[in-house]
């Protein structure tokens, strides 16, 4: 996709831009994302997003939209890249959840940044070629 670089987008940055008490900024950006086609999701972030789903109306209707933007495939060397970097940072004494690994190493393999609102990602930014964008 020459000169549109997709951006991950991670389940606490649709979360925050779908509440009621939703920070401007936060909404503003998933909807420049939106409009320039540059969203992304992946099986992880799409499947912990349904699950959240109050009603099965708004189960369904999620999964029209979700199903509206890019997605990332999850090849099977990621989840071994993943891995390896579980057992690394664990050697380190670094506990981060395995499922922000798998979206970091899913962001890293596609070359796309990844815009979250979660610590666990900054920490692994430092750690790994994960580009990651920050709210100010």
């Amino acid at each position: 996709m020459p000169g549109k670089e997709l951006v991950l987008i991670d389940t606490s940055v649709w979360i925050q831009a779908d509440s009621l008490k939703a920070n401007s900024e936060v909404k503003s950006k998933v909807l420049l994302l939106l409009d320039e086609d540059r969203a992304a999701a992946c099986g992880i972030i799409t499947a912990e997003l349904l699950c959240g789903a109050k009603t099965p109306t708004d189960y369904e209707e999620l999964k029209i939209d979700i199903g509206g933007i890019h997605y990332l495939n999850t090849p099977e060397d990621i989840w071994l890249k993943a891995a390896q970097i579980s057992f690394d940072s664990r050697k380190k004494g670094l506990s981060i959840p395995l499922t922000d690994i798998l979206i970091a190493c899913i962001a890293i393999d596609n070359n796309c940044s990844l815009l979250h609102l979660d610590k666990h990602f900054t920490r692994l930014a430092s750690k790994t070629d994960l580009k990651i964008e920050l709210f100010k």
